[in-house]
Order: structure tokens, then C-alpha cells, then sequence
């Protein structure tokens, strides 16, 4: 029994090695058969010469003019298809990616969110233009990964964000991270090293663990109780569980010199009310790298969401590509 892919048609759009994706498998399959089925020596003439601009391009779908109609389209909707990545305990992590050019962006949501907002959209839609590799990704318990929202924890969430990192990119990333994303994009930082290329924060919010909280709630949470507050973004509350809160209480950034010394930019609206603007300047200041900018927006709330809000986090990301 042949593997699908096998075919120099099915080779160059970057259908290689394994794959768990049900739409991979059908665009591998639909390559094989126009092949056999549209069979011609010019077709293998061009097959060839394509190979040879994908070793020289490293871009498989810069050479999607040589491929029929039909398996063009299953490959713009396979970078769409949601995967998942097992890890060794059995967690699996939904995750979207389009490959591309070096460094590839990933996106880190922020607290209770998931790769379906804006922004994330925003990104990856951005890079499909832009040939650009672009990683997005659920943490545990959140959006379409697997495991409970309870036993999420900065730790938990990092080992993913290092984990898919690691499997599905090669070379440097660009680590954006939207709120708590921005907290987590710190610690993946230390893990990644010398693979960040730069980092783009959100209203970031490092150490929130910590200035989040009046006295009242911290004791709540250290006597192991599960917060309950109100959610101004939907009808559900915000739960904030003991685990995580003692978690993030044990990885603090801000209290000394955060070694990164790569380009940081960092994006924060004037009206956040869930994160005071004095968090992007705190973590500047922190920061060791002396190429730190931060842009205040004025009438920007805490999501940045807006249409200018995305075109400035665009801007901002092109720039360090």
C-alpha cells in the first residue's frame, strides 16, 4: 500500500513527512491522482524545475501557479484545519498553522481566550498574505484543546507554547502575546533563547497574579478557593483559580532585570481598564534589551480590537520581519 504524497506534484506544495490532518491526507491523495490522471513528460519537465525553485526558496506555496485549481484549493483551506499536538501525558493542543518565511510569528491569546479572536485572525491572515510562517494555539482547557481550564497554570500553558514551538517551527519566532499572552511570551522567551528574534506585546500583563488582586481576593485564592468575577467581554465570569494564582505568584518578571535582549515593542491603550498603561512602562524598564518601544493608544481599551488597532499591531509586527 502507497502513502499519499508520493508524487513530485504532491511534493512541492510542502506535502512531506506525517501528518495528522484530515484535509492534508485529501490534498496529498487529490495531487496524487491529478497526477497519474493528467500524466505528461512537459508536466514532469515543469514538476522538475519547480523542485529545484523550492530548494532554492524554501516557500512551497510560492509554487502554487503550476498546481491545478482543485488541490490549490484543499492547500489554502489545510492551513485553516485545526491540528492537534500530543503531548507525553496526553494532553493535545489544537493549533493552526501556515508555513513560510523566517521568523514566523506566534501568537499567544490571552487569560480564558483562544486563537479564534481578532487579533489572532488578524495575524494569520496577514502572514498567508505576506508568505510569512504563523503559529496559533489553544492552551489546555481553552478553545478546542483538549484537558480542564481548572488545571491551567502559566507553567502548564508555557510547556505547550515551548512544545509546539520546538515540533512544528524551525529557526526564529516572533513571540506576540496579548495580555496574560503577554506574561506567558516572557517566560517562553527564557526557554526559546537565542530562537526569539523579537517580542510584541498587548497590554501585556506580567505578574497580574500580583497586582491583580486587592488583599480580600488574594486570601481567598491562598485558602484555595476558586474567584468568581464579573466579565465584561461576555456572559460567563471570570474564574480565576487557586492553582493558577499560586503558580503566577511563583514566577514574577517584574521584580528584576528580565534578560532579553532582542527588539520589544509594546502596545498598550490609554483606556485599559484591566490593565493600567503603567504595566507596559514597568516591563520596559524591566527589560534588558535597550530596544524596548512602547505605544500608548490613546482610546484604546484593553483588547486593542479596533480596526486601527489591528492595522497599528500589523504595522508594528512588519516591522520586525
Amino acid at each position: 500500500m502507497l502513502r499519499p504524497g508520493l508524487t513530485g506534484l504532491a511534493q512541492i506544495p510542502g506535502f512531506r513527512g506525517a501528518t495528522g490532518l484530515e484535509t492534508d491526507v485529501t490534498a496529498r491523495l487529490q495531487a496524487d491522482l491529478e497526477y497519474i490522471n493528467g500524466w505528461t513528460s512537459w508536466r514532469n519537465v515543469r514538476i522538475a524545475l519547480a523542485s529545484t525553485m523550492v530548494l532554492f526558496h524554501e516557500r512551497a506555496f510560492q509554487l502554487r501557479t503550476i498546481l491545478p485549481r482543485p488541490v490549490a484549493a484543499v492547500m489554502k483551506r489545510e492551513v485553516r484545519q485545526t491540528g492537534l499536538h500530543a503531548l507525553p501525558d496526553g494532553r493535545r493542543i489544537a493549533f493552526r498553522q501556515v508555513a513560510g518565511i523566517q521568523p514566523a510569528i506566534v501568537f499567544l491569546p490571552g487569560y480564558q481566550s483562544d486563537m479564534a479572536g481578532s487579533k489572532a485572525i488578524a495575524l494569520f491572515e496577514w502572514a498567508e498574505r505576506n508568505r510569512r510562517g504563523c503559529l496559533l494555539l489553544d492552551y489546555s482547557g481553552c478553545g478546542e484543546s483538549s484537558g480542564e481550564f481548572a488545571e491551567g497554570t502559566l507553567t502548564r500553558w508555557c510547556d505547550e507554547v515551548v512544545a509546539l514551538s520546538e515540533a512544528r517551527l524551525g529557526g526564529q519566532v516572533i513571540l506576540v502575546g496579548s495580555s496574560m499572552g503577554g506574561w506567558l511570551m516572557l517566560l517562553a522567551a527564557r526557554r526559546l533563547g537565542e530562537r526569539v528574534a523579537a517580542m510584541v506585546g498587548i497590554a501585556a500583563a506580567p505578574d497580574f497574579t500580583d497586582w491583580g488582586f486587592d488583599d480580600r481576593q488574594k486570601a481567598q485564592l491562598a485558602a484555595g478557593k476558586t474567584l468568581r468575577q464579573d466579565n465584561p467581554y461576555g456572559p460567563e465570569p471570570t474564574l480565576v483559580h487557586p492553582g493558577f494564582w499560586a503558580d503566577g505568584e511563583s514566577l514574577h518578571v517584574l521584580d528584576g532585570a528580565i534578560p532579553f535582549d532582542g527588539p520589544v515593542r509594546l502596545l498598550h491603550g490609554l483606556d485599559d481598564s484591566d490593565v493600567p498603561p503603567e504595566i507596559s512602562l514597568r516591563l520596559a524598564a524591566a527589560l534588558r534589551s535597550q530596544d524596548v518601544q512602547v505605544t500608548l493608544v490613546k482610546g484604546g481599551d484593553h483588547r486593542l480590537s479596533r480596526e486601527q488597532d489591528i492595522a497599528l499591531l500589523l504595522r508594528t509586527v512588519a516591522e520586525l520581519t
